[in-house]
């Protein structure tokens, strides 16, 4: 297991300097927003950005799902108009380089 330092003692936030959205890599320096009480992790705009890119692409096929995108990066929301259960899972990279002053590591998930 690995510890990192938050950016203060007010905040979950954690500084990243990678981070890889399926065939999209972007390497600067930002905040991840971990926050224990919300059931989804906080992305900047531009990582958002990038995410509904790639979630519209992988599932390109929409009006089997019926929607014309997934995700409306406008509102915010990624949406499919079937129940879970029968949607075709897709995997996708989505991973963080997170570090602080003594630690940096990778974090990804499928």
């Amino acid at each position: 297991m690995e510890l990192i330092r938050t950016v203060n003692t007010s905040t979950w936030d954690v500084k990243a300097n990678q981070i890889i959205i399926g065939d999209t890599t972007r390497a600067e320096l930002s905040d991840i927003r971990f926050d224990p009480q919300l059931p989804y992790l906080y992305l900047p705009r531009d990582y958002y950005r990038v995410f509904t890119e790639n979630i519209n692409k992988l599932y390109s096929d929409q009006d089997k799902y019926g929607a014309e995108k997934i995700c409306n990066e406008s509102e915010n929301i990624c949406v499919f108009n079937e129940p879970c259960d029968k949607v075709e899972k897709k995997k996708i990279e989505f991973g963080i380089r997170l570090y602080d002053k003594v630690h940096e590591f990778y974090y990804n998930m499928h």
